[in-house]
């Protein structure tokens, strides 16, 4: 059975990324449903249970390799349910990245808390799923757990200070979940949490008018002449060779796995021929955009090119497949606003994107925001609203997944040659 398969940073308090929970559901075999036809789109609760969908993740994810590629060396969060447990599933992953999140709806027992603590002699991390005091300050589990997840939409500050109080000087970790604004990250912060999942990093924080020119006036002299009708090589690679930094990262990108080749480019000038000038312009909006967040929360970015990979891959499925350059710089920029701390606006109009893309960004209705909402939702495990998106694009659902992961790949190379 095919699935869907996306990710959550969970981060620490520096803002740098802890871990990944993995957020999945499963999908149907294939995608046949067209806006022409009268075929149903299938309910996703009659394909799957907490059981089945977990199942699913551990046998595709783990044993097709797809695990490293979602975690990128950081922990990775899975739920897991009493049977599960019970299963002794969580055995068949890698002890130093798995963390065992235990579902609220167990039911403990004698059986199943001596699996949990062979868990722990096993050197597994656990973590407690949704904690309310009230109702699970008598959980026997808490004598095993390492972290609890507090969810910060179904408990009130009073009641948040009040757990962040009673597990002050407790080895236990506190995960504050559903964090949706920087205010809420502040005061999860000043409670005394350690880790911290939600949206908030992708909301805007202050407005305060910057623009978008970077202090290196690089990145300006190349983009002018890659627009020209008739760029010019020599003049590119003298502007890049002239910037020891810029030269160095061009050719840790260009050597880097993002770009597959048999033999190791040495020169500016082969690097720049060889990226011809579509790439070249994406390699260059991207280092600008790297530039303009580095006092920003690295994800954002590195989701900044996810989205935008993400975007170019499912345009291929429509009729707008001769414009894919175009949807990966709508998902390179669509957070722009977030990273300038300035409104997304003003900042478009700086931009060389065409007015569909500024639109669509601008939350405006045409056809390049319709796959761009499929890119969103997806990010936020919406994945019914995804399949209907999707049906409605005709773009196969079953690739989603794939293009998805592929597009983390390609973004932490690329970001990584940019760092």
């Amino acid at each position: 059975m095919d699935y869907f398969l996306a990710r959550q940073p969970i981060f620490k308090r520096d803002l740098t990324v802890y871990a990944y929970e993995l957020l999945f559901r499963s999908n149907p075999n294939e995608n046949s449903y067209t806006v022409e036809s009268n075929t149903p789109i299938p309910n996703f609760d009659d394909y799957d249970s907490d059981d089945k969908s977990t199942s699913t993740v551990l046998i595709n994810s783990y044993l097709a390799s797809d695990f490293e590629s979602f975690s990128k060396g950081k922990k990775v969060f899975i739920n897991f349910t009493e049977h599960l447990i019970m299963d002794e599933t969580p055995l068949i992953f890698p002890n130093q990245t798995l963390v065992v999140e235990l579902l609220e709806t167990i039911r403990p027992n004698p059986v199943l808390i001596k699996k949990c603590m062979d868990l722990k002699k096993n050197g597994y991390t656990l973590a407690l799923d949704d904690y309310v005091h009230e109702r699970d300050k008598i959980n026997p589990l808490l004598d095993l757990v390492d972290i609890l997840k507090v969810d910060f939409l179904d408990n009130s500050k009073q009641e948040i200070s009040r757990i962040a109080q009673l597990y002050k000087n407790s080895p236990i970790k506190l995960l504050a979940e559903k964090v949706e604004s920087y205010e809420m990250f502040e005061f999860a912060k000043n409670e005394g949490f350690h880790y911290f999942q939600g949206y908030f990093f992708s909301k805007p924080k202050m407005l305060s008018g910057k623009s978008l020119h970077s202090d290196n006036k690089s990145f300006i002299l190349i983009l002018n002449e890659l627009f020209k009708v008739d760029p010019d090589f020599d003049k590119i690679s003298n502007i890049i060779q002239s910037d020891v930094s810029l030269s160095y990262k061009l050719l840790r990108l260009v050597n880097s796995a993002a770009y597959y080749k048999t033999f190791e480019i040495k020169s500016i000038k082969q690097a720049t021929l060889m990226l011809g000038i579509k790439k070249l312009k994406n390699w260059t909006l991207l280092l600008m955009l790297v530039d303009a967040g580095k006092n920003k929360p690295a994800e954002l970015v590195r989701e900044s090119i996810i989205r935008g990979c993400l975007l170019e891959s499912l345009s291929k499925h429509t009729p707008y497949r001769n414009m894919s350059s175009e949807f990966f710089l709508m998902g390179l920029f669509s957070m722009i606003g977030l990273i300038m701390d300035s409104p997304i606006g003003e900042l478009l109009k700086d931009l060389p994107l065409s007015d569909f893309v500024k639109d669509a960004l601008m939350g405006k209705d045409n056809p390049y925001k319709k796959i761009y909402d499929i890119a969103l939702l997806y990010e936020k495990a919406d994945f019914e609203k995804v399949y209907r998106l999707a049906s409605e694009m005709n773009i196969p659902s079953n690739v989603i997944t794939k293009y998805y992961r592929d597009s983390i790949a390609f973004a932490h190379e690329a970001f990584d040659s940019q760092s």
